[in-house]
C-alpha cells in the first residue's frame, strides 16, 4: 500500500514539474523607469494566461499622473470582443524604492500586487515587458495596438532569456484598437 503511495506521489510531482510552465528563479527590474515618460496608455500585446483576463481582448492598461510621485492605474478589456462585457480594474500605484522605479505596487481595494518591469525600450517607451508573482505572470506591453514584429521579436527574446517560457504567451486581440488608431 504504501508503495502505491509513493509511486503516485512521484508521479505527481514529476507531472507538476514538466506541466507547469517555468518561472524565471531572479528577475532583474529596469530601475531608472521615468514614470512620468511611462505614464498614458499600453496596449496589452501578449500575455501568459491568468485567470483574471481569461477571455478578455482589446485590454489597455494606462497610467496617470495623479499628485507628486501618485499615479493610478486604470486596465480595461472586454470579454471576447469589443461588445463583451466590459471589465475595468482601478488602483493606485505606489513607488516602494525611489532607487528603483522598475519595482511598482499596485494597491486594489484590499489586496496589493507587485509589479516589475524588466524591460523596455529606453529611447522611446514604446514597448515594455512586465511581470508580476515572482515571474508567474508576464505582458509585452506597446503604446500603439499594432506592435512593429521586429520589437515583438526583442521583447520574446528578452522574455525567454531572462527564463519565461515563451510558448506559453498568448497574443492579446487589438483588432478594434487598431481600426480606431489607424483612423
Amino acid at each position: 500500500m504504501r508503495k502505491s503511495h509513493l509511486i503516485v506521489s512521484v508521479l505527481l510531482v514529476f507531472l507538476t514539474v514538466t506541466i507547469l510552465p517555468a518561472r524565471p528563479t531572479k528577475i532583474e527590474t529596469v530601475k531608472n523607469i521615468d514614470l512620468d515618460r511611462y505614464t498614458g496608455t499600453w496596449y496589452e500585446i501578449a500575455r501568459m494566461p491568468n485567470k483574471h483576463e481569461k477571455g478578455l481582448v482589446e485590454v489597455t492598461s494606462t497610467l496617470k499622473k495623479v499628485g507628486k510621485n501618485k499615479y493610478m492605474l486604470i486596465s480595461s478589456g472586454y470579454k471576447g470582443s469589443r461588445g463583451g462585457k466590459r471589465s475595468t480594474l482601478k488602483g493606485a500605484v505606489e513607488i516602494p524604492d525611489k532607487n528603483n522605479t522598475g519595482n511598482l505596487k499596485l494597491k486594489v481595494f484590499l489586496f496589493t500586487v507587485d509589479f516589475q518591469i524588466i524591460d523596455i525600450d529606453q529611447e522611446n517607451y514604446n514597448y515594455a515587458l512586465v511581470t508580476s508573482d515572482e515571474g508567474k505572470n508576464l505582458w509585452i506591453f506597446s503604446r500603439s495596438p499594432v506592435m512593429d514584429p521586429r520589437d515583438y521579436k526583442k521583447m520574446m527574446d528578452s522574455a525567454r532569456d531572462k527564463g519565461f517560457e515563451v510558448a506559453s504567451l498568448e497574443k492579446v486581440s487589438q483588432i478594434s484598437n487598431s481600426a480606431y488608431a489607424e483612423r
